[in-house]
């Protein structure tokens, strides 16, 4: 049985019902992983309860922020009001403030974003990281010629190369949490160069 299964009791329940083997619960799942309890072990459990988990299991494995946040936009309802912080966070520091956690966890999450880089004041709008990354233009008599060169080739008679970066396609940078080298999770810088 599958559709809008909300808990392990009402599965059970709609199981006896129609004579079936068991039912999925994914969308309330998302939202509250706690679905799957049984009521002599707590039933589902309160969404903060649920979220504080979740927080600390995502900084002990240094979970990548953007799914970190992704997932809590699941499990926060939009109703409240802090829904609207976290979804403007942009570090674990801000998200851990936000939900009034101490002690521990707070100092855990400025180890992690120290960690994965995220610094708070070094955090920059996509459009100054356009402008930044935006190639300077040239002056003297060829500022109007086009690039002769071919795809893969340097402008300037460097080496060819075979792929282009994401900085010479003029995309935005890949989010330090991402493109670290070490760690938990980390991708190779490999995994910055785009096939074009």
């Amino acid at each position: 049985m599958n559709g809008d299964v909300t808990s392990r009791e009402q599965g059970l329940d709609l199981a006896a019902e129609y004579g079936i083997d068991g039912a999925m619960i994914a969308t309330a799942a998302e939202a509250n992983s706690s679905v799957f309890r049984s009521k002599e072990d707590g039933g589902v459990a309160p969404w903060e309860e649920v979220v504080k988990e979740y927080v600390q299991l995502a900084l002990s494995v240094e979970n990548r922020w953007s799914n970190t946040k992704y997932l809590l936009g699941q499990m926060i309802p939009g109703k409240s009001p802090l829904y609207k912080q976290m979804s403007k966070s942009k570090t674990y520091s801000e998200l851990v403030n936000i939900l009034g956690y101490e002690g521990e966890l707070v100092e855990l999450a400025q180890q992690v974003d120290q960690r994965l880089d995220m610094d708070v004041k070094k955090t920059e709008t996509r459009a100054e990281k356009r402008a930044k990354n935006k190639p300077a233009v040239k002056t003297g008599s060829n500022n109007n010629s086009k690039n002769n060169s071919k795809p893969g080739q340097a402008a300037d008679g460097d080496t060819p190369s075979l792929k282009r970066k994401a900085d010479a396609a003029q995309l935005d940078e890949i989010p330090p949490d991402m493109a670290r080298e070490t760690g938990p999770g980390t991708v190779a810088e490999q995994a910055s160069i785009l096939a074009v």
